[in-house]
């Protein structure tokens, strides 16, 4: 070990992945490692993680709620920005299909209140999943 904070990050998609791994050189007393995931698989990489050594977790949405929920290492919440909602819903401009924006409630719940109270109704119906029933079978207890 060389004194640096151990940080393991779960994301859920490689855009996700690559911005960290992009980032991580900025912050040089971090040693920062990435990984897939997301809530239905996140329990046995927490856990692994905390076998490993890692002092810190970095995830985002549902995932990093389980995880502050469940698990005692001190986890942060990348969180979901309008900027990041409203890019996504000009690239789903083109789409000729249905939409909506469907999530955890930090996401919906940010549109609705960030995006609704300044631009107005974006017409995309939102929904909020609920917290899970059964946490066991997240986290293989």
């Amino acid at each position: 070990m060389d004194g640096k904070i151990r940080v393991k990050a779960i994301t859920p998609y490689e855009g996700l992945r690559q911005l960290i791994l992009k980032s991580s050189p900025r912050y040089p007393d971090y040693e920062i490692s990435v990984e897939f995931g997301n809530i239905t698989d996140c329990g046995p990489k927490v856990k692994r993680a905390i076998q490993e050594g890692y002092e810190v977790i970095l995830s985002r949405g549902g995932t990093a709620q389980m995880i502050q929920e469940n698990f005692e290492i001190p986890s942060v919440n990348i969180g979901v920005s309008g900027y990041d909602i409203l890019r996504t819903m000009r690239l789903a401009q083109n789409y000729s299909g249905k939409k909506a924006i469907l999530g955890f409630e930090s996401i919906t719940h940010l549109h609705d209140t960030k995006l609704r109270g300044s631009a107005g109704d974006s017409g995309i119906p939102q929904g909020s999943r609920d917290q899970h029933r059964d946490r066991r079978y997240y986290y293989g207890q």
